[in-house]
């Protein structure tokens, strides 16, 4: 008797859950009795992955083959097949027994969608407060990646108080990445921000920001930086003396005006090293800091310079090779005794947002 080796499976896949999808499959021609005469094997991968993973499937009796795959992502185009082997223990068979059938042709399934499974990153920039004790305050944020957004973001919700206060009030809703807002500089402000898609509302991040006369200067954070490479710079340090929830790096061209374009990464707490390669170009002298947070409050920060490759010797944009290491601004301000500026009025309410820049705004 030869080999017997079956024909590809005929399947199709639905999806009516965010984190499983359900396979059918059929022999084509009549090949088999009955469904149990053959061993199945399925193979799936997200369609952004090159990796496969495979389940071994056992069919049972007088029931359609079929297979729920759970512990999959929510909101995931994947890629799915299907391959038979014959089996029978009264079957004779010659030499080396069947073989699998080749894969079927591809089918694609998309898992529904599931709320956000965390908060955007959030950070900050300050303005000097104004003769009326005001600051400018823009909030910013990074967009989900698509495994923690679960779908399509469709708001962001940012949402404020006051030290003190019980309330909690809408800021800003917006499609943007950031709100620009105007806040008494007198008073610390606390910011919850959330993202929200068709299923539901992501955790919310927390950011606080003191009040000016309240701020102190955070506990150092020694911060070692080296070329990476041509292009990038890697920053080395050792983890401050508490718990850090999170890192948030800032880095620009020394010679330019700190903080106007400033570029920021959000990461986890549980690092203490990594490679910033975005927006560094060699010969330009950078300078970095490195913020840990703990519940939403800056509680240590490091400040340096570096260049990623210096060029021929000498410096482009006007910055001496060897300039002076220099201080982030925002830990000059505190050195300076910022709570000497005069206080906001109180009891004033907020005020609009100033600006949403971005798509959608």
């Amino acid at each position: 008797m030869s080999i017997v080796k079956l024909s590809p499976p005929e399947v199709s896949a639905t999806a009516d859950r965010s984190d499983c999808f359900r396979l059918a499959w059929r022999q084509p021609n009549e090949e088999l009795l009955r469904v149990t005469d053959a061993r199945y094997e399925i193979r799936y991968r997200d369609v952004d992955g090159a990796s496969w993973t495979q389940v071994d499937v056992t069919a049972a009796e007088d029931a359609p083959a079929s297979k729920d795959v759970c512990g999959v992502s929510p909101f995931t185009s994947y890629s799915i097949q299907v391959r038979a082997l014959y089996q029978s223990d009264t079957f004779p068979w010659s030499d080396g027994g069947p073989s699998w059938s080749a894969w079927s042709h591809e089918r694609f399934v998309r898992t529904l969608p599931a709320a956000p499974s965390r908060g955007p990153a959030l950070w900050r920039k300050i303005a000097t407060p104004n003769s009326d004790g005001r600051s400018e305050i823009i909030l910013m944020w990074k967009p989900l990646q698509p495994k923690e957004a679960n779908g399509r973001i469709l708001t962001y919700s940012l949402r404020w108080q006051r030290r003190g206060q019980p309330a909690v009030l809408l800021a800003c809703l917006t499609r943007s990445l950031q709100c620009a807002l105007e806040l008494p500089a007198s008073e610390e402000h606390t910011f919850f921000l959330t993202a929200s898609n068709s299923v539901g509302e992501s955790p919310a991040s927390k950011l606080l920001i003191p009040a000016v006369q309240a701020q102190a200067v955070p506990p150092l954070l020694p911060l070692l930086v080296s070329p990476a490479s041509d292009r990038s710079l890697l920053l080395q340090w050792d983890p401050p003396g508490f718990a850090a929830a999170a890192y948030v790096f800032e880095w620009d061209r020394a010679s330019e005006n700190r903080g106007q374009n400033s570029s920021w990464r959000y990461e986890p707490g549980n690092i203490s090293r990594a490679v910033l390669a975005e927006a560094i170009e060699p010969g330009y002298l950078y300078s970095l800091t490195l913020f840990a947070l703990s519940d939403g409050a800056v509680r240590a920060a490091g400040s340096t310079s570096a260049y990623s490759k210096q060029i021929g010797g000498g410096a482009v944009g006007g910055d001496p090779i060897g300039g002076a290491r220099r201080l982030h601004p925002e830990l000059h301000h505190l050195l300076r005794g910022a709570g000497k500026r005069r206080p906001g009025r109180g009891g004033e309410r907020l005020r609009p947002s100033l600006s949403h820049r971005g798509p959608g705004s």
